[in-house]
Protein backbone atom coordinates (compact mmCIF):
# COMPACT_ATOMS: atom_id res chain seq x y z
CA UNK A 1 0.00 0.00 0.00
CA UNK A 2 1.27 3.43 -0.87
CA UNK A 3 1.59 6.15 1.73
CA UNK A 4 -0.26 8.53 -0.60
CA UNK A 5 -3.37 6.37 -0.33
CA UNK A 6 -3.35 6.87 3.45
CA UNK A 7 -2.59 10.64 3.36
CA UNK A 8 -4.20 12.10 0.26
CA UNK A 9 -2.86 15.20 -1.38
CA UNK A 10 -4.67 18.31 -0.07
CA UNK A 11 -4.49 19.96 -3.48
CA UNK A 12 -6.07 16.96 -5.14
CA UNK A 13 -8.86 16.68 -2.50
CA UNK A 14 -9.73 20.19 -1.24
CA UNK A 15 -11.83 20.59 1.93
CA UNK A 16 -15.51 21.66 1.52
CA UNK A 17 -16.37 25.35 1.67
CA UNK A 18 -18.02 26.56 4.95
CA UNK A 19 -21.48 28.10 4.77
CA UNK A 20 -21.50 31.84 5.37
CA UNK A 21 -25.30 32.31 5.19
CA UNK A 22 -28.28 30.78 7.01
CA UNK A 23 -29.50 27.81 4.94
CA UNK A 24 -32.94 28.03 6.59
CA UNK A 25 -33.65 31.67 5.77
CA UNK A 26 -36.01 30.76 2.96
CA UNK A 27 -37.90 28.42 5.22
CA UNK A 28 -38.23 31.19 7.77
CA UNK A 29 -39.78 33.39 5.13
CA UNK A 30 -42.17 30.63 4.20
CA UNK A 31 -43.06 30.17 7.89
CA UNK A 32 -44.04 33.82 8.13
CA UNK A 33 -46.96 33.18 5.76
CA UNK A 34 -48.33 30.11 7.52
CA UNK A 35 -51.39 30.02 9.78
CA UNK A 36 -49.26 28.54 12.54
CA UNK A 37 -46.98 31.57 12.59
CA UNK A 38 -49.93 33.95 12.71
CA UNK A 39 -51.46 31.97 15.56
CA UNK A 40 -48.19 31.94 17.50
CA UNK A 41 -47.61 35.63 16.85
CA UNK A 42 -51.10 36.43 18.13
CA UNK A 43 -50.61 34.13 21.11
CA UNK A 44 -47.33 35.68 22.25
CA UNK A 45 -48.25 39.29 21.53
CA UNK A 46 -49.10 41.12 24.79
CA UNK A 47 -52.78 42.07 24.91
CA UNK A 48 -54.90 44.13 27.28
CA UNK A 49 -56.77 42.23 29.95
CA UNK A 50 -60.20 42.69 28.37
CA UNK A 51 -59.02 41.08 25.15
CA UNK A 52 -56.78 38.38 26.62
CA UNK A 53 -59.49 37.05 28.95
CA UNK A 54 -62.60 37.86 26.92
CA UNK A 55 -63.25 34.17 26.16
CA UNK A 56 -63.00 33.22 29.83
CA UNK A 57 -65.34 36.07 30.76
CA UNK A 58 -67.95 34.95 28.23
CA UNK A 59 -67.70 31.35 29.45
CA UNK A 60 -68.03 32.40 33.09
CA UNK A 61 -71.02 34.59 32.24
CA UNK A 62 -72.78 31.70 30.50
CA UNK A 63 -72.01 29.27 33.33
CA UNK A 64 -73.34 31.75 35.89
CA UNK A 65 -76.67 31.85 34.06
CA UNK A 66 -76.77 28.05 34.11
CA UNK A 67 -76.15 28.09 37.85
CA UNK A 68 -79.02 30.56 38.27
CA UNK A 69 -81.31 28.31 36.25
CA UNK A 70 -80.25 25.21 38.21
CA UNK A 71 -80.83 26.99 41.51
CA UNK A 72 -84.30 28.08 40.44
CA UNK A 73 -85.28 24.65 39.08
CA UNK A 74 -84.19 22.73 42.17
CA UNK A 75 -85.86 25.21 44.50
CA UNK A 76 -89.05 25.19 42.43
CA UNK A 77 -89.98 21.66 43.57
CA UNK A 78 -89.94 22.68 47.23
CA UNK A 79 -91.67 26.02 46.68
CA UNK A 80 -94.27 24.62 44.28
CA UNK A 81 -95.44 21.80 46.53
CA UNK A 82 -95.48 24.14 49.52
CA UNK A 83 -97.66 26.72 47.76
CA UNK A 84 -99.80 23.96 46.26
CA UNK A 85 -100.58 22.71 49.77
CA UNK A 86 -101.70 26.22 50.73
CA UNK A 87 -103.72 27.17 47.65
CA UNK A 88 -104.76 23.77 46.18
CA UNK A 89 -104.41 25.40 42.74
CA UNK A 90 -101.67 24.11 40.40
CA UNK A 91 -101.86 27.25 38.23
CA UNK A 92 -101.52 29.66 41.15
CA UNK A 93 -98.72 27.57 42.62
CA UNK A 94 -96.84 27.60 39.29
CA UNK A 95 -97.20 31.35 38.76
CA UNK A 96 -96.14 32.23 42.31
CA UNK A 97 -93.19 29.84 42.15
CA UNK A 98 -91.86 31.37 38.92
CA UNK A 99 -92.34 34.92 40.22
CA UNK A 100 -90.72 34.35 43.60
CA UNK A 101 -87.73 32.39 42.33
CA UNK A 102 -87.16 34.76 39.40
CA UNK A 103 -87.11 37.74 41.76
CA UNK A 104 -84.83 35.86 44.18
CA UNK A 105 -82.24 34.99 41.53
CA UNK A 106 -82.29 38.52 40.09
CA UNK A 107 -81.83 40.16 43.50
CA UNK A 108 -79.09 37.70 44.42
CA UNK A 109 -77.22 38.45 41.20
CA UNK A 110 -77.56 42.23 41.45
CA UNK A 111 -76.72 42.61 45.15
CA UNK A 112 -73.63 40.39 44.80
CA UNK A 113 -72.49 42.42 41.78
CA UNK A 114 -72.90 45.70 43.71
CA UNK A 115 -71.05 44.32 46.71
CA UNK A 116 -68.07 43.08 44.68
CA UNK A 117 -67.97 46.26 42.60
CA UNK A 118 -67.78 48.46 45.67
CA UNK A 119 -65.10 46.33 47.28
CA UNK A 120 -62.92 46.21 44.16
CA UNK A 121 -63.14 49.93 43.42
CA UNK A 122 -63.28 51.49 46.88
CA UNK A 123 -61.97 48.61 49.08
CA UNK A 124 -65.02 48.93 51.28
CA UNK A 125 -68.35 47.16 51.68
CA UNK A 126 -71.55 48.40 53.30
CA UNK A 127 -72.76 46.18 56.18
CA UNK A 128 -76.30 46.32 54.84
CA UNK A 129 -75.18 45.10 51.43
CA UNK A 130 -73.20 42.25 53.01
CA UNK A 131 -76.23 41.24 55.08
CA UNK A 132 -78.47 41.32 52.01
CA UNK A 133 -76.11 39.16 49.96
CA UNK A 134 -75.69 36.63 52.77
CA UNK A 135 -79.44 36.47 53.44
CA UNK A 136 -80.41 36.00 49.81
CA UNK A 137 -77.67 33.42 49.30
CA UNK A 138 -78.74 31.52 52.42
CA UNK A 139 -82.39 31.45 51.33
CA UNK A 140 -81.52 30.37 47.82
CA UNK A 141 -79.05 27.72 49.04
CA UNK A 142 -81.52 26.23 51.53
CA UNK A 143 -84.33 26.17 48.98
CA UNK A 144 -82.08 24.58 46.37
CA UNK A 145 -80.67 22.02 48.81
CA UNK A 146 -83.99 20.77 50.17
CA UNK A 147 -85.66 21.25 46.80
CA UNK A 148 -83.11 18.93 45.22
CA UNK A 149 -83.94 16.25 47.79
CA UNK A 150 -87.66 16.73 47.21
CA UNK A 151 -87.17 16.55 43.44
CA UNK A 152 -85.36 13.22 43.64
CA UNK A 153 -87.86 11.71 46.08
CA UNK A 154 -91.00 12.91 44.30
CA UNK A 155 -90.00 12.22 40.73
CA UNK A 156 -88.04 8.98 41.09
CA UNK A 157 -90.02 6.08 39.66
CA UNK A 158 -90.77 3.25 42.14
CA UNK A 159 -88.96 -0.02 41.60
CA UNK A 160 -90.58 -2.89 39.74
CA UNK A 161 -91.48 -5.72 42.12
CA UNK A 162 -92.28 -9.10 40.63
CA UNK A 163 -95.22 -11.03 42.10
CA UNK A 164 -94.82 -14.59 43.38
CA UNK A 165 -94.88 -17.13 40.57
CA UNK A 166 -97.65 -19.45 41.81
CA UNK A 167 -99.78 -19.60 38.69
CA UNK A 168 -98.89 -23.26 38.06
CA UNK A 169 -99.72 -24.17 41.66
CA UNK A 170 -103.04 -22.40 41.50
CA UNK A 171 -103.88 -24.25 38.29
CA UNK A 172 -102.99 -27.60 39.85
CA UNK A 173 -105.04 -26.79 42.92
CA UNK A 174 -108.03 -25.92 40.74
CA UNK A 175 -107.75 -29.32 39.03
CA UNK A 176 -107.55 -31.06 42.38
CA UNK A 177 -110.67 -29.23 43.56
CA UNK A 178 -112.53 -30.48 40.48
CA UNK A 179 -111.32 -34.02 41.09
CA UNK A 180 -112.41 -33.86 44.72
CA UNK A 181 -115.85 -32.61 43.68
CA UNK A 182 -116.14 -35.44 41.16
CA UNK A 183 -115.05 -38.06 43.71
CA UNK A 184 -117.54 -36.79 46.29
CA UNK A 185 -120.36 -37.67 43.90
CA UNK A 186 -119.58 -41.41 44.22
CA UNK A 187 -121.94 -42.25 47.10
CA UNK A 188 -124.00 -45.21 48.15
CA UNK A 189 -127.14 -44.35 50.09
CA UNK A 190 -125.76 -40.92 50.94
CA UNK A 191 -122.34 -42.16 52.03
CA UNK A 192 -119.10 -42.01 50.06
CA UNK A 193 -117.84 -45.26 48.84
CA UNK A 194 -114.57 -46.46 50.35
CA UNK A 195 -112.77 -45.92 47.08
CA UNK A 196 -114.13 -42.40 46.70
CA UNK A 197 -113.19 -41.69 50.32
CA UNK A 198 -109.63 -42.82 49.66
CA UNK A 199 -109.43 -40.68 46.51
CA UNK A 200 -110.68 -37.59 48.33
CA UNK A 201 -108.11 -38.06 51.10
CA UNK A 202 -105.22 -38.39 48.61
CA UNK A 203 -106.35 -35.37 46.64
CA UNK A 204 -106.76 -33.31 49.81
CA UNK A 205 -103.25 -34.19 50.97
CA UNK A 206 -101.85 -33.22 47.57
CA UNK A 207 -103.72 -29.94 47.69
CA UNK A 208 -102.22 -29.22 51.12
CA UNK A 209 -98.70 -29.77 49.83
CA UNK A 210 -99.35 -27.44 46.88
CA UNK A 211 -100.73 -24.80 49.20
CA UNK A 212 -97.63 -24.96 51.40
CA UNK A 213 -95.42 -24.56 48.30
CA UNK A 214 -97.48 -21.51 47.25
CA UNK A 215 -96.98 -20.01 50.71
CA UNK A 216 -93.22 -20.58 50.54
CA UNK A 217 -93.03 -18.91 47.12
CA UNK A 218 -95.08 -15.99 48.38
CA UNK A 219 -92.80 -15.55 51.37
CA UNK A 220 -89.70 -15.59 49.13
CA UNK A 221 -91.31 -12.99 46.84
CA UNK A 222 -92.19 -10.78 49.81
CA UNK A 223 -88.65 -11.02 51.14
CA UNK A 224 -87.21 -10.06 47.76
CA UNK A 225 -89.66 -7.18 47.51
CA UNK A 226 -88.58 -5.90 50.92
CA UNK A 227 -84.93 -6.07 49.90
CA UNK A 228 -85.67 -4.22 46.65
CA UNK A 229 -87.58 -1.48 48.48
CA UNK A 230 -84.83 -1.09 51.07
CA UNK A 231 -82.15 -0.86 48.38
CA UNK A 232 -84.27 1.61 46.42
CA UNK A 233 -84.79 3.81 49.47
CA UNK A 234 -81.05 3.76 50.26
CA UNK A 235 -80.14 4.57 46.67
CA UNK A 236 -82.68 7.39 46.58
CA UNK A 237 -81.21 8.87 49.75
CA UNK A 238 -77.73 8.75 48.26
CA UNK A 239 -78.90 10.31 44.98
CA UNK A 240 -80.88 13.04 46.71
CA UNK A 241 -77.93 13.87 48.98
CA UNK A 242 -75.50 13.96 46.06
CA UNK A 243 -77.84 16.16 44.03
CA UNK A 244 -78.34 18.48 47.00
CA UNK A 245 -74.56 18.70 47.48
CA UNK A 246 -74.16 19.50 43.80
CA UNK A 247 -76.66 22.35 44.10
CA UNK A 248 -74.74 23.65 47.14
CA UNK A 249 -71.49 23.65 45.15
CA UNK A 250 -73.34 25.37 42.30
CA UNK A 251 -74.46 28.15 44.64
CA UNK A 252 -70.88 28.73 45.79
CA UNK A 253 -69.64 28.60 42.20
CA UNK A 254 -72.25 31.18 41.21
CA UNK A 255 -70.84 33.60 43.80
CA UNK A 256 -67.33 33.05 42.45
CA UNK A 257 -68.55 33.62 38.89
CA UNK A 258 -70.22 36.88 39.86
CA UNK A 259 -67.02 38.02 41.59
CA UNK A 260 -64.87 37.25 38.54
CA UNK A 261 -67.25 39.10 36.22
CA UNK A 262 -66.92 42.21 38.37
CA UNK A 263 -63.15 41.74 38.59
CA UNK A 264 -62.96 41.46 34.79
CA UNK A 265 -64.84 44.74 34.36
CA UNK A 266 -62.78 46.49 37.04
CA UNK A 267 -59.44 45.23 35.73
CA UNK A 268 -60.27 46.03 32.11
CA UNK A 269 -61.39 49.59 32.85
CA UNK A 270 -58.45 50.17 35.22
CA UNK A 271 -55.97 49.34 32.48
CA UNK A 272 -57.85 51.59 30.07
CA UNK A 273 -57.92 54.48 32.54
CA UNK A 274 -54.20 54.14 33.29
CA UNK A 275 -53.40 54.08 29.59
CA UNK A 276 -55.48 57.20 28.99
CA UNK A 277 -53.78 58.92 31.92
CA UNK A 278 -50.37 58.06 30.50
CA UNK A 279 -51.37 59.38 27.10
CA UNK A 280 -52.60 62.62 28.67
CA UNK A 281 -49.35 63.06 30.61
CA UNK A 282 -47.34 62.44 27.44
CA UNK A 283 -49.48 64.93 25.59
CA UNK A 284 -48.85 67.60 28.21
CA UNK A 285 -45.13 67.00 27.97
CA UNK A 286 -45.06 67.41 24.21
CA UNK A 287 -47.12 70.58 24.43
CA UNK A 288 -44.45 72.17 26.65
CA UNK A 289 -41.52 71.29 24.43
CA UNK A 290 -41.43 74.82 23.04
CA UNK A 291 -41.01 76.25 26.57
CA UNK A 292 -38.49 73.78 27.98
CA UNK A 293 -34.81 73.42 27.11
CA UNK A 294 -33.58 70.45 25.07
CA UNK A 295 -33.02 67.31 27.12
CA UNK A 296 -35.28 68.51 29.95
CA UNK A 297 -37.55 65.73 31.24
CA UNK A 298 -40.67 67.48 32.47
CA UNK A 299 -42.18 64.49 34.22
CA UNK A 300 -38.95 63.47 35.94
CA UNK A 301 -38.18 67.02 37.10
CA UNK A 302 -41.74 67.43 38.30
CA UNK A 303 -41.42 64.27 40.41
CA UNK A 304 -38.05 65.46 41.73
CA UNK A 305 -39.53 68.86 42.52
CA UNK A 306 -42.40 67.33 44.45
CA UNK A 307 -40.00 65.13 46.39
CA UNK A 308 -37.68 67.99 47.35
CA UNK A 309 -40.54 70.24 48.35
CA UNK A 310 -41.88 67.55 50.67
CA UNK A 311 -38.37 67.17 52.16
CA UNK A 312 -38.14 70.91 52.89
CA UNK A 313 -35.60 71.81 50.16
CA UNK A 314 -35.85 73.44 46.75
CA UNK A 315 -34.24 72.91 43.37
CA UNK A 316 -31.34 75.19 42.51
CA UNK A 317 -32.04 78.05 40.13
CA UNK A 318 -29.94 80.57 38.26
CA UNK A 319 -26.65 79.41 36.74
CA UNK A 320 -27.32 75.83 37.80
CA UNK A 321 -30.16 75.70 35.30
CA UNK A 322 -27.76 75.34 32.39
CA UNK A 323 -26.22 72.21 33.90
CA UNK A 324 -29.33 70.12 33.23
CA UNK A 325 -28.03 69.10 29.85
CA UNK A 326 -25.70 66.18 29.43
CA UNK A 327 -23.05 68.25 27.62
CA UNK A 328 -19.82 69.00 29.58
CA UNK A 329 -19.00 72.75 29.46
CA UNK A 330 -15.45 73.56 30.58
CA UNK A 331 -13.48 76.81 30.35
CA UNK A 332 -10.31 78.35 31.74
CA UNK A 333 -10.65 81.19 34.23
CA UNK A 334 -9.59 84.57 32.73
CA UNK A 335 -7.96 85.66 35.97
CA UNK A 336 -6.30 82.60 37.53
CA UNK A 337 -6.27 80.19 34.55
CA UNK A 338 -7.91 77.34 36.49
CA UNK A 339 -10.39 75.10 34.57
CA UNK A 340 -14.04 75.32 35.58
CA UNK A 341 -17.53 74.42 34.31
CA UNK A 342 -19.41 77.51 33.30
CA UNK A 343 -23.10 78.02 33.97
CA UNK A 344 -23.93 80.44 31.15
CA UNK A 345 -22.38 81.61 27.90
CA UNK A 346 -21.08 85.00 29.29
CA UNK A 347 -19.33 83.57 32.36
CA UNK A 348 -15.51 84.14 32.21
CA UNK A 349 -14.35 83.56 35.79
CA UNK A 350 -14.33 80.44 37.95
CA UNK A 351 -15.59 82.27 41.07
CA UNK A 352 -16.79 85.61 42.36
CA UNK A 353 -13.43 86.21 44.07
CA UNK A 354 -11.54 86.00 40.74
CA UNK A 355 -14.12 88.25 39.09
CA UNK A 356 -13.76 90.95 41.81
CA UNK A 357 -9.97 90.74 41.88
CA UNK A 358 -9.80 91.06 38.09
CA UNK A 359 -12.06 94.11 38.20
CA UNK A 360 -9.82 95.76 40.81
CA UNK A 361 -6.75 95.20 38.67
CA UNK A 362 -8.38 96.63 35.56
CA UNK A 363 -9.89 99.69 37.25
CA UNK A 364 -7.27 100.32 39.92
CA UNK A 365 -9.67 100.79 42.80
CA UNK A 366 -11.69 98.87 45.33
CA UNK A 367 -15.21 97.80 44.47
CA UNK A 368 -16.50 99.17 47.80
CA UNK A 369 -15.47 102.73 46.79
CA UNK A 370 -17.07 102.53 43.35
Amino acid sequence: MSIFSIFPNPEADPSPTLETTNPHSQRHKEFDNTRLFKRLADKHTPKPYWKAYRGIHNAVSGVSLLFNALSALTASALVYFFILGLTSSPLAAGVLTITLLGALEYMKRETAAKLFHGWLQFKTAAPGMIAAVLSLSAISTAASYFGAEATVKNFTAPPEIAAADIADIEGRMAQIDEQISSAQKNQWRGVLTPRAQKTVELLTAERGRLQEEALRRQERADTQADEIMTEHASEMEINSGAFALFTLISEISLILCLFYMQYYDFRSYSEYAMAKKGESATGRGTERNDRTPPGYDYGANANARNGTERAGTHNKIGFEYGKRTNETKERTCTHCGAPYVYGHARQRFCSDQCRITNWKQLNGKDVTHF
